[in-house]
């Protein structure tokens, strides 16, 4: 990555800390992750490693998963060139299976990428072209002996159920807050919510500046009439009662792949 390059990218950081996904990265920020472990699902270029990176601290650790090999690369660069002493970056996406499965894309690095079909076993270390690597993170925390895990971003492109049916071992022993992108089509196909809501979750949302129960995710107002996914926060069902009345008022947080 060039010192010009590495510019861009801290702009955009800070564009969405500011702007573009504010409400989102401040919840982050007033959460207890000091010293703890953050993992970043579909972690793209890193914008969300680079401030996860700062939550957690230099005792912490962000775990990034990123499928593309071309944004893999990218976000080593930005790793490399910010310092991100506590980041760990894997090239592999999660799932509820282990495996090949082919990306979808229009082309190499596409923020719209999504994995489609069953996964096919592996019988060579070498991953041919056009495909990527699976795992459960549910396995991946047993094989590296991850703890304390606070807090998941996933954004996956429609594959989030089965990243989470991949990591209930992980959401029922430590009881992280998640962060996830969904489409509201796949909320009720996928049943994501109702899984969710079975492992002792709730969850909610930020919309112009207000709070919202995730259940309300159908009438609460899109930024633009074609929007059909935001982001949402599940925290374990005691602790998201104790969050419930909502007085802070946060700036328009808008679901942008980061």
């Amino acid at each position: 990555m060039t010192f010009l390059q590495h510019l861009h990218m801290l702009a955009r950081c800070w564009r969405y800390r500011l702007r573009s996904e504010a409400a989102d990265l401040a919840e982050l920020a007033r959460l207890d992750l000091k010293g703890r472990t953050a993992i970043d699902i579909g972690a793209n270029r890193g914008i969300y490693c680079y401030w996860l990176s700062k939550f957690v601290g230099p005792q912490g650790k962000v775990i990034g998963f990123e499928l593309q090999p071309e944004l893999h690369d990218a976000l080593e660069g930005f790793k490399r060139r910010s310092s991100m002493r506590n980041v760990e970056v894997v090239m592999q996406g999660l799932s509820n299976k282990s495996g090949l499965i082919r990306i979808h894309r229009s082309h190499a690095g596409s923020t719209g990428a999504c994995v489609i079909g069953e996964t096919t076993a592996s019988t060579t270390a070498e991953i041919p072209e056009g495909y990527g690597k699976l795992a459960r993170l549910d396995d991946y925390c047993r094989e590296h002996n991850i703890r304390n895990v606070a807090v998941i971003k996933c954004d996956v492109e429609g594959h989030e159920r089965q990243v989470f049916e991949g990591a209930e071992e992980t959401l029922r022993r430590h009881k992280p807050v998640l962060l996830f992108e969904a489409f509201n089509s796949l909320i009720e196909e996928d049943g994501l919510f109702d899984y969710l809501g079975s492992l002792g979750y709730a969850g909610y949302f930020f919309s112009e500046g207000k709070r919202y129960d995730a259940k309300q995710f159908k009438t609460a107002p899109f930024r633009r009439a074609d929007c059909v996914h935001r982001n949402y926060f599940f925290t374990p069902t005691a602790e998201a009662q104790k969050l419930h009345p909502a007085a802070v008022r946060y700036s328009r947080s808008y679901p942008v792949s980061a």
